[in-house]
């Protein structure tokens, strides 16, 4: 009976060792996939640089960060983002995201799409263009949305209301 107790706890011990061990090779499989994926990434994106370059671009800032503001519960938070590329073309100033792998290069894919949105919105730009570095195709993105602000109509309106206030100023002061 001692030794069936003895030959259990070896067992048990062999067992929550293999399961520790198959455990940290998982993780370190994870890892090496993840560091295989961001270092084929950063090679794809140096590619990025020369193919604009060959496509008529020039080539602004790489990896710039802008931010930009927004409120939760009252209280004012630091939003920032970082650019892959903003170029120049026609004296127009793109914002590209250079995407490589299967499912990121896709405007279907729902990160991609929220990222560009985000250049998009909160970037001075004439266009975002998405560049899959697995095809060598530039597409750009185009969201339906008016990106003037409430602020831009305010002004608007307002000059109008000046501009209407100056005639009607003028044209008193001719018939008086």
């Amino acid at each position: 009976m001692h030794y069936l107790l003895e030959f259990f706890v070896i067992v048990l011990l062999f067992f929550i060792t293999f399961l520790y061990l198959k455990g940290k090779y998982k993780q370190f499989l994870i890892n090496k996939r993840i560091r295989q994926q961001l270092k084929r990434g950063f090679e794809k994106e140096n590619l990025a640089k020369k193919f604009l370059e060959n496509h008529g671009y020039k080539i602004m800032s790489h990896n710039e960060e802008f931010s930009y503001y927004l409120t939760e519960n009252s209280e004012k938070k630091k939003i920032t983002i970082e650019t892959d590329y903003i170029v120049y073309k026609n004296n127009k100033k793109y914002i590209v995201e250079v995407k490589s792998g299967i499912d990121s290069p896709k405007i279907t894919n729902r990160n991609t799409r929220r990222q560009i949105l985000e250049y998009y919105m909160f970037i001075k730009n004439d266009g975002v263009l998405l560049l899959n570095m697995e095809t060598e195709q530039i597409s750009e993105i185009i969201f339906p949305i008016n990106k003037t602000s409430k602020t831009s109509n305010i002004i608007i309106f307002i000059a109008i209301v000046e501009f209407l206030a100056i005639l009607t100023l003028i044209f008193f002061s001719f018939f008086r």
